[in-house]
């Protein structure tokens, strides 16, 4: 997919789907989830959230992508409408693509249906109460996937090399889920098993 710079333009319809990514589809997190509502909204801001808390159920009733009225989906979520580059309903869709939650290009507007865990850069923007709880939820989630099920992190390198994603992009979601320590032993035992099955 061609990513162009994502500037929204006066439209009529918005034509809305889904946009793919093999790592944050499976791994990230659905917009409507308490991890999204938690941490994601002070980042995202309430009516981004909201916005695309709607696109995603658009999606899940017409994976195949849906058209909507702009000025009638910023009345729904309590803006202004208008669909010039400054409404507020405009200034939305930008934050969502400024954040890579969406994207836009020739055939509309590309939407993640899942969102990844928060970047270290993206926690700063968090109050200091809430780093802390994100701390304290990352340190659960990787002992719960390096700890309690030695396997599952195993597993999910296994799955996430055989996308055939470059090394270094496994490398990076595999740190940011169980932890750099345990990421680099089960990437390098999934790559040794890849190098393996390909000879």
């Amino acid at each position: 997919m061609t990513t162009i710079e994502p500037s929204p333009t006066a439209v009529a319809t918005l034509h809305v789907h889904h946009w793919p990514d093999p790592v944050i589809d499976q791994l990230g997190h659905d917009p409507r989830s308490w991890y999204a509502e938690r941490f994601w909204l002070p980042v995202l801001g309430p009516t981004a959230m909201w916005l695309l808390r709607r696109f995603v159920d658009g999606l899940d009733t017409a994976p195949d992508g849906f058209c909507v009225d702009p000025d009638v989906w910023a009345r729904s979520l309590g803006v202004k409408g208008g669909t010039g580059r400054h409404a507020p309903f405009s200034r939305t869709v930008l934050r969502l693509c400024q954040f890579g939650a969406a994207t836009r290009h020739a055939q509309g507007l590309a939407v993640r249906r899942r969102l990844a865990p928060l970047a270290a850069h993206q926690l700063t923007r968090l109050p200091e109460e809430l780093r802390v709880e994100h701390e304290h939820w990352r340190a659960a989630h990787e002992d719960h996937v390096a700890t309690t099920d030695p396997a599952r992190a195993g597993r999910l390198a296994e799955e996430l090399v055989g996308l055939g994603l470059p090394r270094d992009t496994v490398a990076v979601h595999l740190r940011r889920l169980v932890g750099p320590t345990t990421a680099d032993r089960v990437l390098a035992d999934a790559w040794d098993l890849r190098d393996v099955l390909t000879a």
